[in-house]
């Protein structure tokens, strides 16, 4: 409990996002509940483990899709596991999703909403080879710390190979555990990786903090279950070195998170206090900043007629702003010649046409400033 407690501190960033107000914190206490009461649905098979399995596995999947998607994946262990070891308690398999199903189908309509949301419109970059080794090595530390992530797998999969033997000596339903803990982080790497190359991308890396939740405990679990002295130390010393990876990366992180706001702060500062400067705001920047609509001139590129979850005419109730179609740029340049011009977009070769030049980097988006 004590080394699962710790890597919760230091793995891939969770102090920062849990000052954040998001769901990454309940998202994680609820899979992580859900995974407890796995084990005791294996060990006792009662009413009260399975209800409780189903109770949080349901309010994760509330909490935030990519908490559900581990959720999926234990299921889909479990059901495999009883299949081959106890067939008696399927049917307590089907009743549990069943009833998750039909307490997560208030949210149905709400999803559906969402989907039609995405599908115009979404800011998350494409998944490419880079971002998938990031992911696996999250569990560690964020994917943007790409050699730590490396050596991260690297020391994980030699901690797996080392204590694969002890592990086959093991009882089945700790291998089952272990394994289940294991699944729940790649399953959900692989689900997501797949929708988003295949269909929309949907994935970022800190969607995995659940999962790697579930990972770090059946880390601890297994390092509980090993009795072999020298075994213990050596794979203690292991998962130490992957502890040790993270916290050399927390000032890091600390540092990024705050020079970017603060970068981010002291720019739209600056330019509000400017009449002479105008915005260009991609939608896909999920109206980031448009609290500055009021005090600069702003342009929202190309906006949906729902912007996620709002009705245009909404929005424009909300903030002083005006609307231009990409093509309309080129135009707006010319007509203000002598102004400031800010775009903000998702990445740096934003067009080819207009001469830019980058002034400021965020992990969300960048400013570009015309050069006009």
């Amino acid at each position: 409990a004590g080394l699962f407690a710790f890597t919760m501190a230091v793995m891939s960033e969770f102090l920062v996002n849990y000052t954040i107000v998001r769901m990454y914190s309940w998202a994680m206490l609820f899979v992580i509940l859900a995974f407890i009461f796995l084990r005791d649905v294996i060990d006792n098979n009662d009413p009260k483990s399975w209800g409780l399995l189903t109770l949080f596995s349901v309010l994760a999947a509330y909490t935030h899709y990519f908490a559900a998607i581990p959720i999926v994946c234990i299921y889909l262990c479990l059901l495999i596991y009883l299949y081959k070891e106890d067939k008696e308690k399927l049917k307590y398999w089907g009743i549990s999703v069943v009833c998750g199903i039909v307490l997560f189908a208030p949210w149905i309509f709400a999803l559906l909403g969402q989907v039609t949301s995405v599908s115009e419109n979404f800011w998350i970059p494409e998944i490419t080879f880079k971002t998938i080794l990031g992911f696996l090595g999250y569990f560690v530390t964020a994917s943007r710390h790409l050699v730590t992530g490396l050596v991260a797998i690297v020391i994980f999969i030699i901690l797996l190979a080392y204590t694969a033997r002890r592990y086959n000596e093991m009882e089945k339903k700790d291998r089952f555990y272990m394994t289940c803990g294991l699944m729940a982080y790649l399953g959900t790497i692989i689900i997501g990786t797949l929708f988003s190359v295949l269909v929309k991308p949907i994935m970022v890396d800190r969607y995995l903090l659940p999962s790697a939740a579930i990972l770090w405990f059946a880390i601890a679990f297994m390092l509980g279950k090993i009795e072999d002295k020298k075994v213990f130390i050596i794979s203690f010393v292991l998962v130490l070195l992957l502890i040790a990876g993270g916290i050399s990366k927390i000032d890091t992180s600390n540092n990024f998170y705050a020079n970017s706001n603060m970068g981010k702060v002291t720019f739209f500062d600056q330019i509000s206090q400017d009449n002479n400067s105008i915005v260009i705001n991609d939608a896909h920047n999920r109206m980031f900043y448009m609290q500055y609509a009021n005090d600069t001139e702003m342009y929202l590129l190309n906006p949906p007629s729902d912007l996620y979850g709002y009705d245009l005419s909404e929005v424009h109730d909300t903030f002083n702003f005006k609307e231009v179609s990409k093509d309309k740029i080129p135009k707006l340049i010319k007509d203000n010649k002598g102004k400031n011009i800010y775009i903000l977009s998702l990445k740096k070769d934003y067009d080819k046409n207009i001469n830019t030049t980058v002034v400021l980097k965020n992990n969300n988006f960048v400013v570009l400033k015309v050069n006009n």
